[in-house]
C-alpha cells in the first residue's frame, strides 16, 4: 500500500510499510555570549552584581556578536529595558572596569560591548534619550557622574598610549564618538557631551592628533600580526616582540649584546607591528572628528 509522499520505510511479510518518521533536525546550539546577553534581557540571567570575577573573566574573552546585542535591544520595549536596567548597569560597569585590565583581548571585547551597547540603547525610543542611557547604562542619577568619568577618562588614557595596538585605540575612540553623538546628530541636544567637560580629553585627543602617522615599511596590521597584539591570539598580557628568556638565545645571537642593546632592539620592533600607516591614519582622523564635536558644543544655557 501506498504511503504519503514524505514516508519512508521496510515492508512487512504481509505487504504493509513499517513507517519511519524521520527525526527533525535539532536547532544548531547557541554560541554563549548570544545565550548570556538573552538571558540578561529576558530576565532569566538575575544578579550580575554577584557574579563571581571568573564569570566576567570568561566573558570578556568571548567574541562580541554585534548582531545578536543590537537585536536584543532593538525588540526591548523601554519598559523593558528600565526593568533590566539593573543587569544592564552592571554590565556596563564591569565593561569599562575592564578597559584598563591586563590583557588585550579583555580589553577589546569590553570596549567593542560598551561601543554597541551604548549606541543601541540610544536608539530607544525613550522619551529623553540621554536619560535613557543614564538611567538604563549609568544606573542614574546617582551614579551616572562616576560612571561616565570613569568611562570617558580610561577611554582617552588608551586612545592617548602610543605603546597600545591601534585597533585597540580606535575602539577607545569610538567608544568616546558613541558617547559624544549616539544620543542626537545635534551634539548640543546630547546632555552626555556635558561628561567630556567635567573629565578633561584635549590633551589626550592632541596627542593623537600630533603623532606621526608614517611608518617605515607601511607597518603590520595591529589586529593579526602575532607579536603586535593579543587581539586575535588571547594572549594573557602584553604585546610587541616576546621578551626573549634565558636559553631561548643561541651563542651566536648573545655575543656582544647588551640590555641596552636588547631594549633599542625590541622598541625599533615594536613601533612598526602596533600598526599600518593607514591604521593610523584613521586613528587620527576619528579623533579629529570627536575634537571637532566638542569644540562644537556648548551648553544651552551659556548660549
Amino acid at each position: 500500500r501506498r504511503r504519503g509522499a514524505g514516508a519512508s520505510g521496510a515492508m512487512t511479510a504481509d505487504g504493509d510499510f513499517l513507517s519511519r518518521v524521520g527525526r527533525p533536525k535539532a536547532p544548531p546550539p547557541k554560541e554563549k555570549f548570544a545565550s548570556i546577553m538573552e538571558g540578561v534581557f529576558d530576565g532569566t540571567l538575575a544578579g550580575l552584581r554577584s557574579k563571581p570575577a571568573e564569570f566576567w573573566d570568561e566573558l570578556f574573552l568571548l567574541g562580541c556578536n554585534a548582531r545578536a546585542l543590537t537585536e536584543l535591544v532593538a525588540s526591548s520595549t523601554p519598559d523593558t529595558l528600565h526593568r533590566r536596567r539593573e543587569e544592564i548597569t552592571t554590565l556596563c560597569q564591569r565593561a569599562s572596569e575592564r578597559i584598563v585590565d591586563g590583557a588585550l583581548l579583555r580589553r577589546s571585547r569590553a570596549l567593542e560591548l560598551l561601543c554597541v551597547l551604548l549606541l543601541q540603547i540610544a536608539r530607544a525610543p525613550f522619551p529623553e534619550r540621554s536619560l535613557g542611557v543614564i538611567d538604563t547604562c549609568a544606573g542614574g542619577q546617582e551614579s551616572c557622574d562616576a560612571f561616565f568619568a570613569d568611562l570617558i577618562s580610561r577611554c582617552a588614557a588608551c586612545a592617548a598610549n602610543h605603546d597600545l595596538p591601534v585597533a585597540l585605540r580606535r575602539l577607545a575612540v569610538r567608544c568616546m564618538l558613541t558617547v559624544a553623538c549616539a544620543v542626537d546628530d545635534n551634539v548640543n541636544r546630547n546632555a552626555l557631551v556635558r561628561y567630556f567637560m567635567m573629565d578633561d580629553v584635549y590633551e589626550p585627543v592632541m596627542k593623537v592628533l600630533v603623532a606621526p602617522v608614517d611608518v617605515p615599511g607601511g607597518g603590520v596590521p595591529s589586529e593579526t600580526h602575532e607579536d603586535a597584539t593579543a587581539l586575535a591570539h588571547g594572549g594573557p598580557v602584553g604585546f610587541g616582540p616576546r621578551r626573549i628568556r634565558e636559553g631561548d638565545r643561541n651563542d651566536d645571537e648573545t655575543d656582544g649584546m647588551t640590555d641596552e642593546t636588547d631594549d633599542r632592539l625590541r622598541r625599533s620592533r615594536k613601533g612598526a607591528a602596533l600598526g599600518t600607516t593607514k591604521e593610523r591614519s584613521m586613528l587620527r582622523e576619528e579623533a579629529g572628528c570627536l575634537l571637532a564635536l566638542l569644540l562644537s558644543w556648548r551648553e544651552t544655557r551659556n548660549a
